[in-house]
């Protein structure tokens, strides 16, 4: 049965830590060695407290680590779960829980660490392009909206460019306003160059 166990233990994703009630190592897995990089010696020392300064070093906020250690071990009967983030822009899942004897006595605590980095690198993908989706459908809307203003505002410059030209036509060239609505034409054809680039801006964000 212990056989059977320990190769289950083995056989786990999951790094696997136990230690008693004096924080001396009963028993660890594979995957917790390779998850934490840790060397053989280390291990054989089977004190749970050069382990814990070697892991801290290996989070982004050691004191913080190793404070919540503490924590845990205060609350013997207690268990806990929460996320480690790591250097190397790497993320555990850490579950730690008591261990009792068969006439409930506390024999020590075990300690489950899975490696979520994948995952999360993958949630953040998803949300980032999530972000980029809404940016480009408000860039498409506003796209939208501009080539409607554009087509409209190029119906009015019609009007005022065909009616603008034809007075100036049946105008004789020494009349008050035929300099004046010279201006107007002027102008019109400027608003006719905004127009166009408002239809350029426009299809450049449905693109």
């Amino acid at each position: 049965q212990k056989s059977m166990l320990e190769a289950q233990n083995e056989a786990s994703h999951d790094g696997i830590l136990t230690v008693d009630e004096d924080g001396h190592i009963i028993a660890h897995n594979r995957r917790f060695r390779e998850m934490w990089n840790i060397p053989e010696a280390l291990i054989e020392r089977n004190m749970d407290e050069p382990l814990l300064q070697y892991a801290a070093d290996q989070v982004i906020d050691p004191r913080a680590f190793l404070n919540r250690i503490k924590e845990i071990y205060r609350q013997r009967e207690s268990t806990f779960e929460d996320e480690l983030a790591l250097k190397g822009d790497r993320t555990f899942e850490r579950y730690s829980a008591p261990i009792h004897s068969a006439q409930d006595r506390y024999l020590g605590r075990v300690w489950y660490f899975h490696d979520i980095t994948e995952r999360r690198r993958a949630q953040e993908d998803k949300v980032r392009l999530e972000e980029q989706l809404r940016q480009s459908q408000k860039m498409e809307s506003i796209g939208r909206l501009a080539g409607g203003v554009a087509h409209d505002f190029n119906n009015l410059l019609t009007a005022i460019m065909g009616n603008t030209e034809l007075a100036l036509m049946t105008m004789d060239a020494t009349h008050p306003l035929h300099h004046k609505l010279g201006v107007v034409m002027q102008a019109a054809q400027s608003a006719g160059d905004l127009t166009r680039q408002l239809l350029a801006f426009s299809r450049k964000q449905l693109i």
